[in-house]
C-alpha cells in the first residue's frame, strides 16, 4: 500500500513538472520550438532599441531541427493569433514595417522636343500645377509623348537596420537558430492572450505563452 502511494506521488510530481514545461514551447519529431512573447510597447522598445509603434509585438523564438536532413525555416511559417478576438497576423518582414518609397515619373521629351519635366510632380504625375514644369511650356504637345519612364526611389527608414539585424533567419539548417518575429495585432494584449502557430515543413505546432 505504501509503495503504491509513493509511486502515485511520483507520478503526480512528474505530471506537474511536464505541465510546467508546456507553456512557451512546442515540438514534434522534426522540430522543437521555444519562445517568449513581448506584447507591451514599452518592453518591445527596450528590446529593439527603437519604437516600432502601436500594435507591434515581438516573439523571441528558438528553433531546433530534429531531422537528419536540413530543415527549411522561414518567418513565413509563423502566425500570431489573438485569443481574445481571433485576429491573426503573419510574421512581418523588416521592410514591411520600415520600408518606404515613392513612385516618380522621370522627365523626358515629347516627340516635338518639348520637355515634360515631371521629376518634382506630386505622386509623379506630369503636368500638375507648381510641379516645376508640366507638359511642355505652352500646355500643348505636338506629336505626343515619347518614352515616359518611372522609377521607385526609397526613403531610408532608420528602423530598418535594427529590424534586419534581429529578425529570425530564413535558411535551411540542421543547427539551432534563433531570432525575432514581428507581428501587428490590435488591442492591449498580454502574452497569455496570444498563441504562436507554426505551419511549415515540420508540420503544425502551437505555442501558448505564459
Amino acid at each position: 500500500m505504501r509503495t503504491r502511494l509513493i509511486f502515485g506521488v511520483l507520478l503526480a510530481i512528474c505530471a506537474w513538472a511536464a505541465d510546467k514545461s508546456l507553456p512557451n514551447q512546442a515540438g514534434n519529431a522534426k522540430l522543437s520550438l521555444s519562445g517568449t512573447a513581448i506584447t507591451d510597447r514599452k518592453l518591445v522598445t527596450e528590446l529593439m532599441g527603437i519604437d516600432l509603434g502601436e500594435g507591434y509585438m515581438v516573439v523571441k523564438i528558438r528553433a531546433v531541427p530534429q531531422t537528419l536532413q536540413p530543415l527549411r525555416l522561414s518567418i513565413d511559417d509563423f502566425t500570431l493569433i489573438s485569443r481574445k478576438n481571433g485576429e491573426k497576423s503573419g510574421a512581418m518582414a523588416p521592410h514591411a514595417i520600415a520600408g518606404s518609397g515613392a513612385m516618380i515619373v522621370l522627365g523626358t521629351k515629347s516627340q516635338s522636343g518639348q520637355g515634360i519635366g515631371a521629376q518634382n510632380s506630386p505622386m509623379g504625375i506630369p503636368g500638375m500645377p507648381n510641379s516645376g514644369g508640366g507638359i511642355g511650356n505652352t500646355g500643348s504637345v505636338d506629336g505626343g509623348m515619347a518614352d515616359i519612364r518611372t522609377e521607385r526611389r526609397s526613403t531610408a527608414d532608420p528602423r530598418l537596420p535594427f529590424l534586419e539585424a534581429k529578425v529570425f533567419p530564413d535558411r535551411e539548417t540542421l543547427e539551432p537558430v534563433e531570432g525575432l518575429l514581428y507581428f501587428n495585432l490590435a488591442g492591449k494584449l498580454k502574452p497569455e492572450h496570444v498563441g504562436l502557430i507554426y505551419t511549415g515543413p515540420a508540420g503544425r505546432l502551437v505555442i501558448d505563452f505564459k
